[in-house]
C-alpha cells in the first residue's frame, strides 16, 4: 500500500496519514526486532574474524602438533556454527516479518490459520534480501479458503418507500478509516460511493 495508491482513490493528505499511522505501529516492533539482531550479528561477526585470524595465526605456531592442531580446527568448526546461527536468525525475523506484512496486506482473518496451511520450508530470501515463495502461496490459501479472509460485503440495496429514498447504508461498516486495506478502500469506492463518501467524512 502506497501514498499514490490511496491518493488515488481520493483520500487527503490526513487520512493518508491516520492510514499509514495505525500501519506503522503494527510492523515497528518486527522493524525494532530486525534492527536489533542485524546489529548483533554484525557485532558477532567482527568478534568472529577477529578470533578467525588469531586461531589461522594459532595454527600456524602449532606446527605439528597434531593435538593442538585438532583442539584449533574444532575451535574453528564451532565458531562457524555460532555464525551461521546468528545469519539464520537475522534471516528468520525478516521472513517472520514480511509474512505479517503478507497477510495482513491480503485481509488474513485469523494469522495462525492462514500461516498453518503455507509450506514454510519454500518461503525464504533471495540473495537480495526480498522474499519468495509467499505470494503465490497466499494467493492459493486465499482461493481455496476464501473464508479466512476479509472479503468486501455487498453493497446494500436501498429499499424504496413513499416519502423518498432513504440512505442506502446509514450504519455503514462500523470500521475507522485506518482499518482499512488499500483494496478494500478501492473496493469501497466502487462498489458504495456512499458509504465511501460517509467514511471521508463527506468530501
Amino acid at each position: 500500500m502506497k501514498t499514490e495508491d490511496l491518493t488515488a482513490i481520493g483520500l487527503t493528505k490526513e487520512q493518508v496519514d491516520s492510514v499509514f499511522k495505525l500501519h506503522g505501529q503494527e510492523v515497528n516492533e518486527l522493524n525494532a526486532q530486525v534492527s536489533t539482531l542485524t546489529a548483533e550479528r554484525d557485532g558477532y561477526q567482527s568478534q568472529v574474524e577477529d578470533v578467525t585470524t588469531k586461531l589461522n595465526d594459532a595454527k600456524a605456531a602449532a606446527g605439528n602438533n597434531e593435538e593442538l592442531t585438532a583442539q584449533l580446527q574444532q575451535l574453528q568448526s564451532d565458531l562457524d556454527s555460532a555464525k551461521q546461527e546468528a545469519e539464520n536468525r537475522v534471516s528468520q525475523t525478516k521472513v517472520d516479518y514480511e509474512l505479517k506484512l503478507a497477510l495482513k496486506e491480503n485481509g488474513a482473518l485469523n494469522d495462525k490459520a492462514v500461516s498453518a496451511l503455507l509450506d514454510h520450508d519454500v518461503i525464504k530470501l533471495d540473495k537480495e534480501g526480498k522474499i519468495t515463495g509467499l505470494s503465490e502461496q497466499i494467493e492459493a490459501v486465499k482461493a481455496e479458503n476464501p473464508f479466512l479472509f476479509e472479503t468486501q460485503a455487498d453493497p446494500v440495496k436501498p429499499k424504496i418507500v413513499n416519502g423518498g429514498n432513504p440512505n442506502p447504508n446509514p450504519g455503514g461498516s462500523g470500521k475507522a478509516l485506518a482499518d482499512y486495506t488499500y483494496k478494500e478502500l478501492s473496493d469501497l469506492k466502487s462498489n458504495n460511493p456512499t458509504e465511501y463518501q460517509a467514511l471521508l467524512g463527506g468530501n
